[in-house]
């Protein structure tokens, strides 16, 4: 199952994609730079859906469901419809993804960082030696 949420955040509308398979859950964000209207949305969703990255799978677990009084869940229903924003699920696999999407990209800045390093400390020996041989 997968879901849509369309929230305005900070001066950008923003559509979350939760999808839930077999078990694990997994989280993708889009942003929209004005407000999407449902044919831009069809759109989206047809046309660049299968390029979303989505987050790495959340094993879930399931729980039995009692049997709630019709009452209690039309206001669990308005609240959840009322509700603006992302779930917390959600926002963990959102952070969980920016995290190691953050570690790759310290990572490769250290090694361009080595690489540099180990590069001019070359051309220094390089120079000594020529400065060596002049005399």
């Amino acid at each position: 199952m997968i879901t849509l949420t369309v929230f305005y955040e900070e001066s950008f509308w923003v559509g979350v994609f939760e999808q839930k398979v077999d078990n694990k859950y997994q989280v993708a964000k889009n942003l929209f730079f004005s407000k999407p209207k449902d044919e831009e949305i069809y759109n989206f969703i047809l046309e660049e859906y299968e390029d979303l990255q989505f987050s790495k799978p959340i094993p879930t677990t399931k729980v039995k469901k009692k049997k709630i009084n019709p009452k209690r869940l039309q206001r669990k229903i308005s609240k959840k419809m009322n509700k603006t924003g992302v779930g917390t699920k959600a926002q963990q696999a959102l952070q969980q993804q920016r995290e190691q999407n953050k570690k790759k990209k310290k990572q490769y800045k250290k090694k361009q960082k080595d690489r540099m390093q180990q590069r001019k400390f070359r051309l220094k020996q390089e120079k000594k030696k020529q400065k060596k041989k002049g005399r």
